[in-house]
C-alpha cells in the first residue's frame, strides 16, 4: 500500500473521484462534510487492509448509487 498521505491530499483525491463519478464539478456541501467525517474515521484506523477495504466499499457504493440513478433516468426518458 502507498505511504500515508496528509488528509488534505486524501480529501482532494476523494473529491476528484466524486466529481468523476458524479459528472458534475460542484460537490454538494453536505457531501464534503460526510467526506471529511469519513476521512477522520479512516485516519483513525490502524489496519491498512481495513482502510483499503473501506475505500473499495465506498467506491462500489457510489458506483451502485449512480447505476440506480441512471436506470431511473432511463425509465423517465
Amino acid at each position: 500500500l502507498a505511504a500515508p498521505e496528509p488528509s488534505n491530499l486524501v480529501a482532494r483525491r476523494v473529491i476528484d473521484d466524486l466529481v468523476d463519478f458524479n459528472g458534475e464539478t460542484d460537490v454538494p456541501k453536505n457531501l464534503i462534510a460526510q467526506l471529511n467525517e469519513m476521512i477522520a474515521e479512516i485516519e483513525a484506523m490502524e489496519d491498512q487492509k481495513e482502510v483499503y477495504d473501506s475505500l473499495i466499499c465506498l467506491k462500489e457504493d457510489k458506483r451502485g448509487e449512480n447505476n440506480k440513478l441512471m436506470a431511473l433516468n432511463d425509465l423517465i426518458a
